[in-house]
């Protein structure tokens, strides 16, 4: 009976631990920068490397991750930068601009990118 009791929580259990969790990524336009935010369920420990004009946003392997680009606005993407999974476990955002961008943790499970384009003078 304890075994078939084990068998029945491990039959439910593990197949939920191995489901990747969906990362959702949504975008916006505003005047002289890009924000793209990423939600998390439950935000992992990250780290940006930058090579050249690329910025690859690398989380902590703690489960493997699934990206939904259903949210950006594909219009404000064209031209500006080009963003794509790299692994199950980073993120890639190659700006197409003369542009720098900044990423920073934004309350408990969020992460904001903001790309600046560079050559455009400031607003005012």
């Amino acid at each position: 009976m304890k075994n078939w009791f084990t068998l029945v929580i491990c039959a439910i259990v593990l197949p939920l631990a191995a489901q990747a969790e969906k990362v959702r990524v949504r975008s916006g336009d505003f005047a002289g920068y890009t924000r793209i935010v990423l939600e998390f369920v439950d935000r992992p420990p990250w780290q940006v490397v930058q090579e050249g004009s690329q910025y690859i946003i690398e989380f902590a392997a703690i489960s493997e991750m699934s990206f939904d680009f259903s949210g950006l606005n594909k219009v404000e993407v064209a031209g500006k930068f080009e963003i794509s999974a790299t692994a199950a476990d980073s993120l890639s955002i190659d700006v197409g601009c003369e542009c720098k961008a900044s990423v920073a943790a934004f309350g408990e499970n969020a992460l904001v990118v903001e790309i600046f384009d560079v050559s455009e003078s400031p607003p005012g």
